[in-house]
């Protein structure tokens, strides 16, 4: 099977400052990642990166990274 990690892809990391955030939100998409999962934005001044998880764990990231970036703004920051 060739001696490698099989199927396995290498993913481009990037480090996204959570003081560069402006703004966390969920985002509606019409074709997901797989069945299940839900998108969500993140925004810095400089880009906007779309993320993706299981629809609770999208919730869950969403509601961290808001109270983490936010923490004056509190829960429901978007």
């Amino acid at each position: 099977s060739g001696g490698g990690r099989g199927g396995s892809r290498r993913l481009d990391c990037k480090v996204i400052r959570l003081a560069e955030c402006v703004s966390v939100a969920p985002v509606a998409v019409e074709s997901p990642p797989e069945p299940g999962a839900a998108a969500f934005r993140l925004d810095t001044a400089q880009r906007s990166h779309l993320l993706a998880a299981d629809a609770p764990s999208s919730v869950a990231w969403v509601q961290t990274l808001c109270r983490n970036a936010f923490p004056v703004r509190g829960p429901g920051c978007w």
